[in-house]
């Protein structure tokens, strides 16, 4: 068996592990053991939408005009929603339509509750609305409080502007509400440009002075591969089958998900790979200086803002007709206390740009774009990026245009640092919004 024979059989194998991976992914078993667990605590996404609808109607007012428009939003809100979530909607169209539209709103959920929790949980908003803030007790207004911010502004209802409870909630939406003015003129800002820079981008690789600095030796060859296929199945397969096997030892699948990404990083020194050949090939090393590669990451992400928006554009149209957002489960992990939002900070901007950067970009990248253009190389990366990701099949279209950037600025630096610190820059953003939601 020659060379040439055993580096195809390695990477068909890899291939096979890769795919398997990917289809194991779209199982209803594997969905089913990605569901976040029924929770009645706060949503952070409703809790940000909500505290820009309150800020709002403070700074503008509450002439007839933006009432109905707030009221629309409200009602835009509620749709293809749970009946938990509608009723979490309740405070803020209280707010904005009036205390005698929120129970309208909440007899109307009572009449076709999910479960006994949830009718439970309506008839605790219909005492509040009906008898007024005074009502509940001391261990329901303690649940209330389990909502955040949607729970302080419904037991909040109807007290004079100047309760100290009632100002901290309506100072809380306000505060969020001119932040996130300021973000979205950064934005935009970010965004003209993001088309100024793809312009310019464009027409320099066009006349040939954007060269590329990626630099592809030899060896390691398929190793990159076998690494990728490592760590793909086992950071996402066998934690879950682990978790199915195990259901007791739960750290089980954390342990062999780290092993795996230990093993994946490490597969090409073991099978006799340069150390300094690898480290080109995946792009860990200092390119033309750590700054000015952070820089370039910077720019090139800014760079490939239309393109998210783009594609964002899509997973709005995909998102109306599927009747559900795309969400993370860091959406309500950070929910849960100081610790957690420190672990998914640490998670989102230090641990996901190094090893999926260096695992996707570096090892897979770095394989394909040995035999395919980089575009090409790019594309089927960021697919396989977006499918592991677990947003679901409607939050792909924008993962993989993140994915995609992510690649160009690869094959433009070499250097792994710049998509690394781009990647840092996306997962920081939308942790920063979240974190709005929260204070």
């Amino acid at each position: 068996m020659n060379e040439q024979f055993r580096s195809k059989l390695r990477a068909a194998i890899s291939w096979f592990f890769i795919i398997g991976t990917v289809v194991f992914l779209q199982t209803p078993q594997y969905q089913a053991s990605r569901k976040p667990v029924p929770d009645s605590g706060p949503d952070l996404q409703l809790q940000l939408v909500g505290k820009y609808i309150v800020g709002t109607r403070q700074f503008l007012g509450s002439g007839p005009e933006l009432r109905a428009r707030m009221d629309r939003m409200v009602r835009d809100l509620q749709k293809n929603q749970s009946t938990r979530k509608q009723l979490l909607t309740v405070p803020i169209l209280a707010e904005v339509s009036g205390r005698e539209a929120a129970l309208i709103e909440l007899r109307r959920l009572a009449a076709n509750p999910v479960d006994a929790s949830v009718a439970r949980e309506i008839a605790l908003f219909l005492q509040l609305y009906q008898d007024g803030e005074a009502s509940p007790n001391l261990q329901q207004r303690l649940f209330m409080k389990r909502y955040g911010w949607i729970g302080q502004l419904a037991l909040s209802q109807n007290m004079p502007g100047s309760d100290a409870a009632r100002k901290e909630v309506l100072q809380s939406a306000f505060v969020t509400t001119i932040l996130l003015g300021l973000v979205l003129i950064g934005i935009m800002a970010a965004l003209a440009a993001g088309f100024v820079l793809l312009a310019v981008t464009i027409v320099l690789r066009a006349k040939g002075h954007l060269r590329s600095h990626l630099s592809m030796p030899e060896k390691p060859g398929v190793s990159l591969l076998q690494a990728f296929a490592i760590y793909l199945t086992g950071y996402v397969a066998l934690p879950t089958l682990s978790a199915w096997l195990f259901p007791k030892f739960r750290m089980m699948g954390s342990l062999l998900a780290l092993l795996a990404v230990v093993t994946a990083i490490l597969w090409p020194r073991f099978s006799g790979s340069d150390w300094q050949n690898y480290r080109t090939a995946i792009g860990w090393h200092r390119g033309k200086g750590i700054l000015r590669e952070v820089g370039a990451g910077i720019l090139g992400y800014i760079a490939g803002l239309p393109l998210m928006l783009g594609a964002g554009v899509l997973v709005m149209m995909i998102s109306r007709y599927a009747g559900k957002m795309p969400t993370h489960p860091m959406i309500q992990e950070i929910g849960r206390g100081p610790i957690y939002l420190l672990i998914w900070s640490a998670l989102a901007c230090i641990w996901a740009p190094l090893v999926e950067e260096t695992l996707f970009r570096g090892t897979l990248f770095g394989y394909l774009r040995r035999y395919i253009p980089w575009a090409a190389s790019g594309i089927l990366t960021a697919i396989l990026f977006a499918i592991v990701h677990p947003q679901g099949w409607i939050g792909v279209p924008l993962l993989a245009a993140i994915g995609f950037n992510l690649s160009a600025i690869r094959e433009w630096r070499g250097s792994i640092i710049a998509s690394m610190s781009a990647h840092a820059l996306n997962n920081g953003s939308a942790l920063f919004l979240l974190i709005l939601a929260l204070n």
